[in-house]
């Protein structure tokens, strides 16, 4: 006979959680509920507050029965007991609830249940009666078992509110967790829950979640050489306008991007703030050789991904998110301050004025933009911005006066526009002038922390 016998004989106090308890039940003889299949005909004994003492499956037909199980050192079904009496008291029609209360080595349980049922005011009645928890293998609890006005067992799970209550009535069941006995297969229970190994990282690869699951994630990894470089990810608001699914994906992007993404939303000056926040960090840190990085290699060059529900997706909590990421890995601390920047200011004689204003007709432009070029009936805004595109590094502020179109040939003798010096040699000719100055602008700061 002691082969036929299962035996659990753990014991776990929780104020919140599962209470464990032995039990010993003759498989030979058992018939455990499963869950769409017809309830095992019971007996419930020894019943207080009921009208009767002894009840049986077959007296609640045509009426759903809700079996709360639980026992005196389990706090989390101490604190279910409200929920219980709400179902039965709004429900009353419908639902019968019965609570089985598992007797303990002290017999304190049915003392415990009085004490509350006179403090909580509960009307529901209550089974002490351990034979029905074996003969259902309840070897945890709080376990429901929910049994509907046909005999089906309907749910087994740690506890029912009376909203899903309603919702099982209504022909709507919800969504609920199994829970398992000793008796149900590794196999079973395997079928039932998504393998999770706590080594590896959640919800990747199917780890313990689809990959698709999570309702917020960010993620910084190391880019290497092969990885696709997206053109809508200019600004944080290009890419949630493009994309339309609250999520921010920058792939090859430097240190420097990470954080001027983080604090102004781009990794390129904005137009508004061109002259009015620097274009260059202010790293006051001891090792500032993560700042320097190598596409051919792919060093010190990042992803970075933020995914959240579209309704919540701003600019603003993208920014923030960065910003705690960034401190989170790399330990810096950032903050915007106002200090003198060196720039250049772009200044034009008088002559020059009137030299470089357009004769008119079609506009020409001949050259190339980096290399040196003719231009003529160009806007001068268009000269400007060509030179600050292949300028980046530089501040150049317009202190010309010069408006509309111009005529200008921009000749750099052999050398590149990408150089400023070549530029300033080039503006001269045609009577510009690059002037070194100092401005105050906005900073970001980066600090050891």
């Amino acid at each position: 006979m002691r082969k036929n016998m299962i035996c659990v004989s753990i014991f776990i106090i929780s104020l919140t959680g599962i209470v464990f308890f032995p039990t010993y039940v003759s498989l030979a003889q058992a018939q455990y509920p499963e869950i769409g299949q017809p309830s095992p005909e019971f007996t419930l004994k020894n019943i207080k507050y009921y009208i009767a003492k002894e009840t049986s499956l077959k007296d609640f037909r045509g009426k759903w029965l809700l079996l709360d199980f639980w026992s005196a050192n389990c706090g989390a079904c101490i604190i279910g007991f409200p929920r219980m009496n709400d179902i039965q008291t709004q429900l009353n029609d419908k639902v019968q609830v019965i609570m089985v209360g598992i007797e303990d080595p002290k017999k304190q349980v049915e003392l415990v249940y009085s004490k509350f049922r006179q403090k909580e005011n509960l009307i529901v009645p209550c089974s002490f009666d351990s034979v029905l928890p074996k003969r259902f293998d309840i070897s945890a609890v709080p376990r429901c078992v929910l049994i509907d006005d046909r005999g089906i067992i309907r749910a087994i799970t740690s506890t029912i509110n009376i909203e899903e209550m309603r919702g099982f009535l209504d022909g709507n069941p919800p969504k609920m967790e199994r829970a398992y006995g000793k008796h149900d297969s590794i196999h079973e229970q395997e079928n039932h829950e998504i393998p999770y190994d706590y080594e590896k990282p959640f919800a990747v690869n199917g780890n313990g979640a689809n990959d698709t699951d999570f309702l917020f994630r960010s993620l910084l990894s190391a880019w290497r050489p092969g990885i696709h470089h997206p053109a809508c990810f200019v600004s944080i608001d290009a890419a949630l306008t493009n994309l339309k699914s609250g999520s921010f994906q920058p792939t090859g992007v430097t240190l420097n991007d990470l954080y001027f993404y983080a604090f102004l939303g781009t990794n390129e000056i904005p137009d508004s703030l061109y002259g009015k926040f620097y274009n260059k960090l202010a790293l006051e840190v001891r090792d500032s050789s993560g700042f320097r990085y190598s596409i051919r290699t792919g060093e010190n060059l990042y992803c970075y991904t933020v995914n959240m529900p579209t309704s919540l997706a701003t600019v603003e909590r993208i920014k923030g998110t960065m910003q705690r990421d960034l401190q989170n890995y790399f330990g810096f601390t950032a903050c915007v301050e106002v200090r003198k920047c060196p720039c250049w200011k772009l200044v034009a004689t008088k002559s020059a004025l009137e030299k470089l204003k357009t004769k008119g007709g079609k506009e020409i432009f001949e050259g190339s933009i980096k290399f040196g070029y003719v231009a003529k009936n160009i806007p001068f805004t268009t000269v400007l911005n060509g030179i600050r595109a292949f300028n980046m590094d530089q501040i150049i502020l317009d202190e010309s006066c010069i408006t509309g179109s111009v005529d200008i040939t921009m000749d750099c003798a052999g050398c590149v526009l990408t150089d400023i010096y070549d530029v300033k040699r080039a503006l001269r000719e045609n009577g510009l002038d690059l002037v070194a100055t100092v401005k105050e602008m906005r900073v970001l700061i980066i600090r050891d922390k």
